[in-house]
């Protein structure tokens, strides 16, 4: 039997009570287990960020699943694992603004199928709230969108956010503010 002291086996499983920058560092020694983990950690948020960004489930799992590839690909170039986070978010970030490019380039598609009719109360009230958001926050600019998602979403510091988007803290703090006055005329019916 083998036993390591004071650092892991190259193939030991990781679980979710294991530091980050510990997980990275194996990975970027190529523990398959450790890269595993740091996909299952991070998955779920890549998917959701592309899904913000993107308004399409099926060009969000793909952007996402690019990324984390694109990630583990480029892992050596990540200077500070303690950064994994907001490096990958910015892989993300990238993904979705080359899927945007790449659509803007193609006519639009009509929808499939038509839109259900709404159901009363308060309950449908809120969805429609949502949607009404949701819709919203979709119709920003993509900085301004790109900027709202990460800070309010995702909740990254306006410094993280800037970090991933590869701009300045005022940047992103003058596109959060732009987006918010925005959307408040957006959404007056609902204030």
């Amino acid at each position: 039997m083998e036993v390591a002291v004071g650092r892991r086996a190259r193939d030991d499983a990781w679980g979710p009570a294991a530091p980050e920058r510990e997980v990275v560092a194996a990975a970027r020694r190529g523990s398959r287990s450790a890269q595993d983990e740091l996909i299952r950690r991070h998955h779920r948020s890549c998917v959701g960020l592309a899904l913000h960004l993107l308004s399409d489930e099926d060009a969000a799992l793909d952007a996402a699943q690019d990324a984390c590839v694109r990630a583990l690909e480029k892992l050596r170039s990540l200077k500070d694992d303690g950064r994994f986070r907001p490096w990958l978010m910015r892989i993300v970030v990238n993904r979705c603004r080359s899927i945007r490019r790449r659509a803007r380039a193609r006519p639009p598609e009509e929808p499939l199928s038509p839109s259900l009719p709404a159901a009363d109360g308060p309950a449908s009230d809120q969805a429609e709230r949502s949607r009404a958001v949701a819709e919203a926050v979709a119709g920003l600019p993509p900085a301004q969108r790109e900027a709202v998602v990460l800070f309010y979403y995702h909740g990254l510091k306006a410094h993280e956010a800037a970090d991933v988007l590869g701009c300045s803290t005022a940047a992103v703090k003058t596109r959060l503010f732009e987006a918010r006055r925005r959307l408040a005329d957006d959404l007056e019916a609902w204030l």
